[in-house]
């Protein structure tokens, strides 16, 4: 259920084993994040803006090889010397690709704290050894458990909170922590999650190719042409036990049935599908009401010609070095950061034909809209977004001098627009809320306590691409084998 990144992962894995599958979709086309919409004639990426552990050696491009295409003609390189500028106040630090350059570029603007940012490197190391799907390792022991109840904001306060950098009061711990949005990090966000994506973008920071749905594009004809089968407008309503499995019908009233079912949505939609006598009342009630992490209000511009230079990197920006409290900003201090991505204008590779802006939304500022349909919103809705859209471009102008000037055409998005594309509740960027105070709690694992159903995608493992595809490799392996499936995407990475 749900042919979004996880769940086309999924159906490619166990059709290429041999399984029969099917792959139900709500959505006209398969893709989920990874498509592309257009927009007054240009291409934007949905929810995936780049890609970490995608260069040749990293994990992400080795996973890639085993669903039988080449990972090089889908990833292109960001700037080594800076993927990430992150922008605090009037300061701006650069991220490099590479731990040794990543070092070198920081040491630049703090020249005292060499030999604090070899020990985070290290530190981002041990923490990937300890993860085994990562590596494309057997899970064996424990080795994660130490990273999973300590808290990543106060790992880079202790770090690095004191060291300033010359002639500011910007701190190396906000600068470590500046891309945070990629996690939405704040006090709960365990140690591992912020550790495991750095280190994935420092050693592997890519665009891709022609956009995400070219990927999107390319992982649906592999799995089609394993023999798998796609129903698209396939909006699950309701899930009924079947004699050795189970019986899934659609909204309009169609049904498929199959001997196991994989959720590769958000666990509490999967769980209301379900009857309510399914499942153990106390797990069933933790997976309902554990908490998701903050949605996202966007704007998506299309640019005049050669107005905006094409930047190979992102831009995190910050009002002040605060950079774990954030998300709880509102009214005036509304937006305290943002993130900003261009894509490059195919008839004018040097300049930008669109430029993404995202910060964050609490889901309460929507709350009032959230039982109407998209088109029927009203007038209040469309002068809360626009409004919420000049205040957010104010703040990008500062760093982007002419962007406003440059806009052509602009849409706007918030958490009610994710709810309703992707159906993750309030809007969620990230699914289920990691708490390293909770670990245990908070976790999801792929088996659930109903015999033959099955969770997958970001809610049980990492979200963006890479965390997507270890999810939907640890669920395909509790179905075939997870030593055996290993060993298979293992010498593919190889050949």
């Amino acid at each position: 259920m749900g042919a979004g990144p996880a769940g086309l992962l999924c159906g490619n894995i166990l059709a290429k084993e041999g399984m029969k599958v099917a792959l139900l979709e709500k959505q006209p086309a398969a893709g989920g994040n990874l498509q592309c919409f257009s927009l007054h004639g240009n291409l934007f990426d949905t929810g995936i803006h780049y890609v970490g552990g995608a260069l040749p050696g990293q994990p992400l491009h080795r996973y890639m090889n085993y669903f039988g295409f080449a990972p090089s003609d889908y990833f292109l390189p960001m700037d080594p010397e800076g993927f990430d500028h992150i922008h605090i106040g009037d300061h701006e630090f650069r991220l490099a690709v590479g731990f040794d350059q990543f070092t070198k570029q920081l040491a630049r603007s703090f020249p005292k704290a060499e030999k604090i940012l070899c020990h985070y490197t290290r530190r981002l190391q041990e923490i990937a050894t300890a993860f085994p799907l990562y590596n494309l390792q057997e899970l064996s022991g424990d080795h994660e458990e130490a990273f999973l109840s300590q808290g990543a904001a106060t790992y880079y306060q202790q770090l690095a909170g004191n060291i300033r950098s010359p002639g500011t009061d910007v701190s190396l711990a906000s600068v470590l922590a500046g891309n945070n949005f990629l996690y939405a990090g704040d006090h709960h966000t365990p140690l591992h999650v912020a550790g495991l994506i750095n280190h994935s973008f420092i050693t592997g920071a890519c665009r891709i190719n022609g956009g995400s749905s070219t990927l999107a594009e390319r992982l649906t004809e592999g799995y089609l042409s394993k023999g798998g089968t796609l129903l698209t407008r396939f909006e699950v309503a309701e899930i009924r036990p079947f004699k050795e499995g189970f019986s899934i019908t659609s909204a309009s009233g169609s049904c498929v049935r199959s001997g196991k079912v994989i959720a590769a949505i958000h666990p509490a939609t999967a769980l209301s599908m379900l009857p309510a006598d399914m499942g153990r009342p106390v797990w069933r009630n933790r997976l309902s009401t554990l908490q998701n992490t903050i949605g996202a209000f966007t704007l998506f511009l299309t640019l005049k010609r050669d107005a905006i230079s094409y930047l190979n990197h992102n831009i995190y920006y910050h009002a002040d070095g605060n950079v774990w409290d954030e998300s709880r900003k509102t009214g005036a201090e509304w937006p305290a950061m943002f993130m900003l991505s261009t894509g490059k204008d195919p008839l004018a590779p040097d300049h930008s034909a669109t430029v993404t802006l995202l910060t964050y939304m609490d889901w309460k500022e929507v709350d009032r809209w959230k039982n109407t349909f998209s088109g029927n919103r009203g007038e209040a809705y469309k002068n809360f977004k626009e409004m919420r859209a000049v205040l957010l471009l104010d703040k990008a102008e500062q760093v982007l001098p002419g962007l406003k000037r440059a806009i052509e055409k602009m849409e706007i998005a918030t958490p009610l627009t994710w709810r309703d594309f992707t159906g993750s509740p309030e809007g969620s960027m990230y699914g289920i809320k990691k708490d390293f105070h909770n670990p245990v709690t908070s976790r999801v694992l792929p088996h659930t306590k109903i015999p033959g159903f099955y969770f997958t995608g970001q809610n049980i493992n990492l979200h963006g691409l890479l965390g997507v595809t270890i999810s939907a490799v640890m669920t395909s392996g509790a179905i075939l084998g997870m030593e055996s499936l290993l060993n298979k995407i293992r010498n593919a990475a190889e050949n």
